[in-house]
């Protein structure tokens, strides 16, 4: 259809409507079938210029009830495209789903994100991002990547507005980890014996173990996380 267009601005621009359409529905089709056909997938994402080879990255902008109600969702998908032209954007279940060709936009994910994120913020979104995957076999999951960094992020700070899978991998991993079991039943007991030792003689070896990991061993900074001198710290860590 495209092929047969009059040369111009005009038709330059219809071309790339319809090959944006084409990108949405092969995304779409990824995300909302579980039994896609990834190489069909794969084969019809390069004929786009979406190449194999390239880098991606996934993420989620939780919209507002007001954004649905007023129509504005499809607005928002255009304008995250003209911030980021090698961007594909589509609504997505109650969300909205940007899938970016970093290796197109010869970006790095940093300089892609300060694209956004303004406009993230003064819109009153929430956005969560996937980790930069090579290749299309990982879509699907980038997508789940981004909504578990969502999720996990609102939940643990809810302030914030962006929510990264890298910075939550570790509490995502713990979460899946006490879904059956749990804490007490996974971890060592000689943990749990100092939490009893806690309880009884009113102590705080735990609470001051913890600091001490969370400072990477360093005594002088988890004292001062504590508000106890260093020699308490040392005296606690000997017990």
């Amino acid at each position: 259809f495209v092929r047969f267009l009059p040369a111009g601005p005009a038709a330059q621009i219809l071309a790339a409507a319809v090959e944006e359409n084409r990108l949405q529905r092969i995304l779409h089709w990824v995300l909302s079938d579980r039994s896609a056909d990834y190489v069909k997938a794969s084969q019809q994402l390069a004929s786009a210029g979406w190449h194999g080879g390239h880098q991606y990255q996934c993420l989620v902008l939780q919209i507002t009830y007001l954004d649905q109600k007023n129509l504005t969702v499809n607005a928002m998908c255009r304008y995250v495209e003209s911030l980021l032209p090698d961007a594909c954007a589509f609504p997505f279940k109650e969300d909205i789903v940007v899938f970016l060709n970093l290796t197109r936009l010869g970006m790095d994910e940093e300089e892609a994100a300060r694209k956004l994120t303004i406009f993230i913020r003064d819109s009153f979104l929430k956005a969560g991002y996937s980790r930069v995957m090579k290749g299309h076999w990982n879509l699907r999951r980038q997508y789940e990547q981004a909504m578990i960094a969502f999720r996990v992020g609102y939940e643990e700070k809810p302030d914030l507005w962006i929510y990264r899978f890298n910075d939550l991998a570790l509490p995502y991993i713990l979460s899946q980890a006490t879904r059956q079991l749990p804490g007490e039943m996974l971890c060592h007991e000689k943990l749990l014996e100092l939490k009893e030792i806690d309880g009884s003689q009113h102590t705080e070896y735990v609470k001051t173990l913890g600091a001490y990991l969370d400072n990477h061993l360093n005594a002088a900074q988890s004292a001062k996380a504590l508000y106890i001198h260093r020699s308490t710290l040392l005296y606690r860590l000997e017990k």
